[in-house]
């Protein structure tokens, strides 16, 4: 067959001949004409003429001859051959389409005025900004214009453009995310798609915020990742803007141990001007008892925290560290996974059903761990810690089992689910470890900051189906809190003695302490010694309640471990 060797677009592009559609646009006026009446027959009629058109073209025509001049040879062929009623459905599909375009307006809904004109060369010029070579640029371009023109709406949002072309790009197997870095308020498309250390001295990331947030779910993470994010089920805060960022709140894996001679130092440091969290060893009886000296020693009763300054706290770790959590490991930001959304949005009810959305859910958080991972520069499966946080278990228990989703009580069939779900998740993730070689850890320590803006999205959810619930509220972990007295200490430390091989990084007891306010060695020792009795594997204290209730407490789990002397951890 004779035929042109290339067509020249309106924008300058040269495009390979393709005699398919040029014959499908014929076949398509020739239906609406009316000269047609079957697919088939409309198909060969527009094949014939596309086929002349094509020989009349690569004979009269430039070597690459124009698109007006092949929609000209068309009408030409059409109105020669007596076929009238399909030359005129051809051009008129052909004005449309141009008026259309030429009605066409860009706006947001945010500016003045009726927007700017269409452009298709200014979406070009985008694609080719982000990287992408002219061919398949104007490709995209033209794909998105043909989108467009299928909608028909004559005011499209930049938003919708973008969405469209980002489409256009994925069906070609291209990648998009440096495209999408553009849609951000400051382009940060210098450092897509992997980290450039050199690029960020001169244009880092933001430190924090909107723009932030947008970077990590348009230009690095998957569409996958992002939607669970969107939709409230993966806390993916807080985002890193360097690659040696870590976590605000102290991990476990760097410890103080009370056995060094700077602990004492370290201990008064933090109480005169406590973070937000210190963690301490006490993992063995030299430790505990070490610790204990220490604590019984702190006598500044003017400059501790008062009672109910719950922002600092001190954790004990009562047992050895998991094998996979390393004392000298370099840890990632966690991944928080919405247990407690999940349920709620989902309205699960089914255990099973339940439990292999749970499965998934790890899945999408090891995504996005390896995506985090890959975007520094580092090894997945041979790199940091990468620490998976359950957050809202008691929430997503407590759905299940018809309980109040806000207002948990510890009841055994509660405690009973909340195994459960941990269990499934437990092996989820130890199964995600073994196939991938991806150091996850599974934790209760949520950031505070993924717990509290996914509470607060979820509540903004529940508000529509008439749930109101605590606008101060925020997703936890399994740490229980105890009291002097607590009529239910029993349950709660078999709990946590049943979830501790769960987690990599188990859930601790909560108290109050007379932090400095009461300095008593021997109630301490008394407290850490009752704690390895009965297995706990954490304490998180804070300032408040006096030596006397300290005692109370110590007591109970005492007579709790004699009364259950196989449970005995000495």
């Amino acid at each position: 067959m004779t035929a042109p060797d290339a067509i020249r677009k309106h924008d300058g592009r040269l495009v390979a001949f393709d005699l398919r559609r040029l014959a499908a646009s014929v076949s398509a006026a020739a239906l609406s004409g009316g000269e047609r009446t079957s697919r088939d027959e409309a198909l060969a009629f527009g094949t014939e003429i596309a086929r002349a058109a094509a020989a009349f073209l690569a004979k009269e025509k430039p070597p690459a001859p124009a698109t007006a001049d092949a929609r000209e040879m068309v009408l030409k062929l059409l109105r020669e051959t007596g076929h009238a009623k399909t030359a005129e459905a051809y051009a008129d599909h052909a004005r449309s389409a141009t008026s259309f375009l030429w009605r066409l307006r860009v706006s947001d809904g945010t500016t003045a005025g009726e927007g700017s004109p269409w452009d298709r060369r200014r979406l070009i010029e985008s694609l080719r900004g982000s990287g992408i070579a002219k061919d398949p640029a104007g490709e995209c371009a033209r794909e998105a214009e043909r989108r467009i023109l299928a909608l028909g709406l004559e005011r499209v949002s930049p938003a919708l453009i973008h969405a469209l072309a980002e489409l256009a790009l994925r069906a070609r197997g291209l990648d998009p995310r440096a495209y999408a870095a553009r849609r951000i308020a400051a382009s940060f498309t210098e450092l897509v798609p992997r980290y450039d250390a050199a690029a960020a001295a001169l244009k880092a990331l933001p430190a924090a915020g909107p723009a932030l947030e947008a970077f990590w779910l348009q230009a690095v993470h998957s569409p996958e990742v992002a939607s669970a994010a969107q939709a409230n089920l993966l806390g993916l805060e807080p985002y890193p803007s360097r690659p040696s960022e870590e976590t605000n709140a102290p991990t476990v894996a760097n410890a103080l141990d009370p056995l060094k001679p700077d602990a004492a130092e370290r201990l008064r440091a933090w109480l005169l001007a406590p973070p937000a969290m210190l963690w301490v060893r006490a993992d063995d009886p030299t430790r505990a008892a070490e610790l204990a000296r220490v604590l019984g020693a702190l006598e500044h009763p003017s400059k501790a925290r008062p009672a109910g300054a719950n922002a600092a706290e001190l954790g004990m770790l009562l047992r050895p560290l998991s094998p996979l959590v390393t004392p000298k490991g370099i840890r990632a930001p966690a991944v928080s996974l919405n247990l407690g959304g999940l349920m709620l949005r989902e309205a699960l009810r089914d255990p099973h059903k339940a439990t292999v959305r749970l499965a998934h859910l790890a899945t999408l958080a090891a995504q996005a761990h390896r995506e985090r991972e890959e975007y520094w520069g580092f090894s997945a499966a041979r790199g940091r810690e990468l620490p998976v946080a359950a957050a809202g278990l008691w929430n997503a228990a407590a759905h299940l089992i018809g309980e109040p989703f806000d207002r948990v009580s510890l009841s055994p069939a509660l405690r009973l689910t909340a195994t459960a779900l941990a269990t499934s998740l437990y092996s989820a993730v130890s199964t995600l470890r073994q196939e991938t070689g991806m150091n996850l850890l599974l934790t209760t320590d949520a950031p505070a900051a993924a717990g509290a803006a996914l509470w607060r999205r979820d509540r903004d959810h529940a508000a529509r189906d008439g749930m109101n619930l605590d606008a101060l509220g925020s997703y936890g972990g399994l740490d229980l809190r105890i009291g002097p007295g607590a009529e239910d200490l029993a349950e709660r430390v078999d709990f946590l003695r049943a979830a501790t091989p769960l987690f990599d990084e188990p859930p601790a007891l909560r108290m109050e302490a007379p932090l400095a306010a009461e300095p008593d060695p021997a109630a301490w020792r008394e407290l850490l010694t009752a704690l390895a009795q009965n297995g706990i594997p954490r304490l998180r204290c804070t300032p408040g309640s006096s030596g006397r209730g300290m005692r109370l407490i110590a007591r109970q789990l005492r007579s709790h471990a004699e009364g259950f002397p196989l449970f005995t951890n000495g």
